[in-house]
C-alpha cells in the first residue's frame, strides 16, 4: 500500500527516485544524484531518520518498505476551487487587524459553487465570529440581511425576524445603527411602494436609526440618499425634504439607479411647497 507524503522543494530527491517502492542499485542512484555511493549511504540514512523505511539489500541496491506517493502543492492547489485557494491565502492574515477579511471570506463562502450545499452553516459560523470580534462593524448586518433572503440562504420569514432582533441584539444605539444599515440594504433589494410591507422594516425606526447613526458617527452624501428615497418609502416629506437639503444635486446613482428616479422623487418633495 502506498503512503501519501507531501512533496515540496525540501523533498530530499533520494526519496523521489526511491518512491516506486521499485529496487535500484547504490551506483544508479549516485549517477543519477550525481553523488558518490558513500554519499548515497547516508542519504538513506537521513531517510530513516526521518521514519522512512529504506531496505538495503547486500549487492543488489535500496529500496522502500512500501512506495510513497509524493504529493506536490501546485497539483493539489490546481484542483481546488477558487474559494478553497482564497481561503488558504486568507489563513495567513491576522484577522483581529482587519475586519473586512470576514466580509471576504463571506463572499467567497457565497461563491463557492463546490461547497454551496453547505454554504448556509459557513456563512452562519462566519457572522457569529464576525460580530463577536467587531461588533460595531455595521457592514455585517448589512451582509447579513442580504443572505437571509429567501432567494439566497433564508428561510421564510428569517430576514423580517433577523431585522427586528437588531433592535434586541446588539440593541440599544448600536442596534439602531445596525437597523439602518439592514433597512438601507433591504431599500435596494426592494421596489419602494412595497418595501414597508414586505421587509417588516418600520419607518419610525428608520428615522430614529439614521437620526441615531448621524449623532454618532455622521452621514456621507450616499446616507442622506439612502434617507430620503427611505423617507418617500414611507411618505414622510419633511423628512425626505430635511435630506434632500443636505443632498442639493449629489444625487447617487447607487441609491437612485437613474437621474430620472431622483427628480421625479424632487417633485413629490415639493410639491407641497408649490
Amino acid at each position: 500500500m502506498a503512503v501519501s507524503i507531501t512533496g515540496g522543494v525540501d523533498t530530499p530527491p533520494l526519496l523521489v527516485l526511491l518512491a516506486d517502492g521499485e529496487l535500484r542499485s547504490g551506483e544508479s542512484l549516485a549517477e543519477k544524484l550525481g553523488q558518490t555511493r558513500a554519499a548515497v549511504w547516508k542519504g538513506v540514512e537521513r531517510l530513516r531518520a526521518l521514519g522512512i523505511g529504506v531496505q538495503a539489500l547486500a549487492r543488489r541496491g535500496y529500496r522502500l518498505s512500501h512506495p510513497v506517493e509524493l504529493l506536490k502543492a501546485p497539483l493539489i492547489l490546481r484542483e481546488l476551487s477558487a474559494a478553497s485557494r482564497a481561503r488558504l491565502a486568507l489563513a495567513t492574515v491576522d484577522d483581529r487587524k482587519d475586519p473586512q477579511i470576514y466580509l471576504l471570506l463571506m463572499e467567497i463562502a457565497e461563491g463557492d459553487t463546490a461547497s454551496s450545499g453547505d454554504a448556509r452553516s459557513e456563512l452562519d459560523a462566519l457572522y457569529s465570529a464576525a460580530i463577536a470580534a467587531y461588533p460595531s462593524y455595521f457592514h455585517y448586518y448589512s451582509r447579513r440581511v442580504n443572505d437571509l433572503q429567501e432567494r439566497w440562504y433564508g428561510r421564510p420569514g428569517e430576514a423580517k425576524a433577523y431585522v427586528q432582533s437588531l433592535l434586541k441584539n446588539p440593541g440599544g444605539d448600536s442596534g439602531l445603527v445596525a437597523y439602518s444599515y439592514a433597512a438601507n440594504n433591504l431599500m435596494q433589494l426592494n421596489q419602494r411602494e412595497t418595501l414597508l410591507r414586505v421587509t417588516g422594516l418600520s419607518w419610525p425606526t428608520i428615522k430614529l436609526a439614521y437620526a441615531t447613526r448621524e449623532r454618532l458617527y455622521g452621514m456621507r452624501n450616499r446616507d442622506w440618499n439612502a434617507l430620503c428615497n427611505l423617507a418617500l418609502a414611507g411618505e414622510d416629506r419633511d423628512a425626505a425634504k430635511l435630506a434632500l437639503r443636505h443632498i442639493g444635486d449629489n444625487w447617487d446613482p447607487a441609491v437612485w439607479q437613474e437621474r430620472r428616479y431622483f427628480d421625479a422623487a424632487v417633485a413629490w418633495i415639493n410639491q407641497a411647497s408649490r
